[in-house]
């Protein structure tokens, strides 16, 4: 997390092979992708609670629903 108002490439976590730390490429998904990974991981996380979930991702639940099925999850 930044303390300063401006972004710098140290605010995101990448590696060197631009890959994110969950361990996927990148240079290999598009926006699609990444965001159903991340909902998936996240609602795993929250062991399928939508609400927590949504809130998580600073969605509301609505949102949240709306990507599920956009997603098929």
């Amino acid at each position: 997390m930044s303390d300063s108002s401006t972004l710098s490439e140290h605010d995101f976590q990448l590696s060197a092979q631009g890959q994110m730390n969950d361990g996927f490429d990148l240079d290999t998904y598009n926006l699609d992708e990444v965001e159903r990974i991340i909902i998936e991981k996240v609602l795993k996380n929250n062991r399928g609670n939508v609400s927590k979930a949504a809130s998580e991702l600073g969605l509301t639940r609505t949102s949240l629903y709306r990507r599920l099925e956009k997603h098929g999850l």
